[in-house]
């Protein structure tokens, strides 16, 4: 029996014959330079930025191959490329910075070879660039973490291997075991699910998509198991001659239930799938979003085509849904979702190249140029303006904004919409890919020239003057509440140190306080009266406020 997807694609390859492609040849011939390009030119604002928070915790973490070989938390992939880039590189942040964005050069590689894969057409070129100028691509390459720099293009190895050697007609055994070693590979960047989520959406495609139930089951049991071989019993022996203390397991089953249990016990947990979604709106554009979702409705009705484009659905739906729910931190914790961002617009692009393709270059860059200064001037950056209303509790603030926030993007799109009206062959899809690149340029453009120090506290600055005040200011000798990212950075053992839930005792046993001005809004107001008559306030340096004791 006949592929789907190679009947799909024949179809495809004939519909595109004769198809005008002069609106979006402006990447044809170095379609994955000119994204790399692209991707290097955004990136470069945030290179010097300090990572902080937990980010510092990879950069402990990669200071020796004995520390990273010992990287009880997680998987060592990432912590050993870490060291391996600070040791090729210099023994600096800017190493891993460059690990990250190389992870990026390397996935855009990646999707450019699996558009290929699937033949696209002309529209593939445009895809690629559109891909390196989305904000959570971007951003992602640069957060440390091992879920874009080691997961992502893992993930799009195996994914890749899947789409152009899928075989036809009778199942072969050697390819599915082939997929399962590289699916098996991804496990090594760290306790994630994506995998698994991998081998269950190539289950569902083929059960769906003419091969049936039995020999999907047959064909996923073949993925899991080669991928179980390649990872567990190598881990195995890794965490035995290799982690001292508690083992990653141990890690895994006591530590962080206990540190996530008490937050599905308040209830805290509840809200996060809302704030994670509000989160993803403002970052993605809600246009993209909108395409995002036409593209979808598109292929659910032309299921029985059996496209590829059913297989990236299946995929991201069940990375979005999974850690959607599964995570309990409130507000902005994406990074989990990573792997689904280049996704997404690969599968937007793929499901509605026929028509994308017509989109009018000249009109489509009016519309971004006026939209994205549009969005800059009125909506600036909508991802710190929620973020700091919601971290003081100042709700009613936040509703507001979200009103006037969703009233402008609507405004915007009817008079996109009125514009490209005038313009024969410029759909609605059309129009919400310029406007969805509108707004990643007027995220970009906030966040370069708001001068943010980290992507963690999202929108903080004035980090590297504290770090300065506290080098100048505080002598050795003094017992210091600071946060552990600006202490690491000041290079200081001070004779006590401590965060601010070990003010809870005697204020007296401190001499200076350093924190989060958002920190101490979290504060119940007898906590704060308490601070206000034992320590006076020396100055604020942006997000920061340092207190010294009466």
């Amino acid at each position: 029996m006949s592929d789907p997807i190679d009947k799909a694609l024949a179809n495809d390859k004939r519909g595109w014959e004769g198809t005008s492609e002069r609106s979006l040849s402006f990447t044809e011939g170095r379609p994955f330079s000119t994204s790399a390009a692209i991707y290097l030119v955004l990136a470069a604002p945030f290179l010097f930025q300090l990572p902080m928070h937990e980010e510092v915790i990879h950069i402990r973490d990669t200071a020796s191959w004995g520390r990273a070989l010992a990287y009880y938390c997680h998987p060592p992939l990432y912590a050993l490329m870490g060291k391996a880039a600070r040791t090729l590189l210099g023994d600096s942040f800017h190493s891993l910075y460059f690990l990250g964005a190389a992870s990026a050069v390397l996935s855009l590689f990646l999707l450019w070879r699996i558009m290929k894969a699937i033949d696209i057409g002309g529209v593939a070129p445009f895809a690629l660039a559109f891909i390196a100028i989305m904000p959570p691509f971007v951003h992602g390459s640069l957060l440390l973490e091992m879920e874009p720099v080691v997961l992502t293009p893992l993930i799009l190895i195996a994914l890749l291997y899947y789409i152009k050697g899928r075989p036809i007609g009778e199942s072969s055994t050697a390819f599915y075991l082939k997929a399962g070693f590289l699916v098996g590979l991804a496990m090594w960047a760290k306790y994630f699910f994506t995998p698994f989520l991998l081998v269950f959406s190539t289950l569902v495609y083929e059960a769906t998509t003419g091969v049936g139930i039995r020999r999907a089951i047959r064909n996923s049991a073949l993925i899991l198991s080669s991928a179980l071989v390649t990872f567990v019993p190598f881990y195995l022996a890794y965490a035995y001659f290799f982690i001292d203390g508690p083992n990653s397991f141990e890690f895994i089953a006591f530590n962080k239930t206990q540190e996530g249990a008490p937050l599905f016990a308040s209830g805290v947990a509840f809200f996060s799938p809302l704030t994670k979604i509000m989160a993803m709106t403002f970052w993605l554009s809600p246009f993209f979003i909108a395409l995002f979702l036409t593209a979808a409705v598109s292929v659910v009705k032309e299921w029985r085509r059996g496209g590829v484009e059913n297989l990236l659905l299946i995929l991201i739906t069940s990375i979005f849904f999974f850690y959607l729910f599964l995570h309990p931190y409130p507000f902005g914790e994406l990074k989990y979702f990573y792997p689904l961002y280049p996704l997404s617009a690969l599968f937007v692009f793929t499901s509605l190249r026929r028509e994308l393709i017509e989109m009018r270059f000249a009109p489509a860059l009016l519309v971004v140029a006026v939209f994205a200064g549009i969005f800059y001037v009125i909506a600036g950056d909508p991802m710190y303006e929620t973020l700091l209303r919601y971290r003081v509790r100042d709700y009613t603030g936040l509703a507001s904004y979200l009103l006037v926030y969703t009233a402008m993007n609507a405004a915007v799109f009817a008079m996109a919409r009125l514009f490209c009206r005038w313009r024969a062959g410029t759909t609605v899809r059309s129009t919400l890919v310029a406007l969805s690149i509108a707004s990643f340029i007027s995220l970009f453009a906030s966040q370069a020239t708001g001068q943010y120090q980290t992507r963690v506290q999202y929108g903080e600055t004035g980090a590297k003057e504290t770090i300065g005040f506290v080098r100048a200011a505080i002598p050795s000798w003094s017992a210091v509440v600071i946060p552990g990212d600006i202490m690491y950075y000041t290079g200081m053992e001070f004779s006590k140190a401590g965060s601010l839930t070990a003010l809870s005792g005697d204020l007296n046993n401190w001499d200076w306080i350093i924190e989060r001005r958002v920190n101490f809004a979290r504060l119940a107001p007898d906590q704060m009266r308490k601070i206000d008559l034992a320590f006076e306030p020396v100055m604020e340096l942006g997000s920061y406020q340092i207190y010294r004791k009466r």
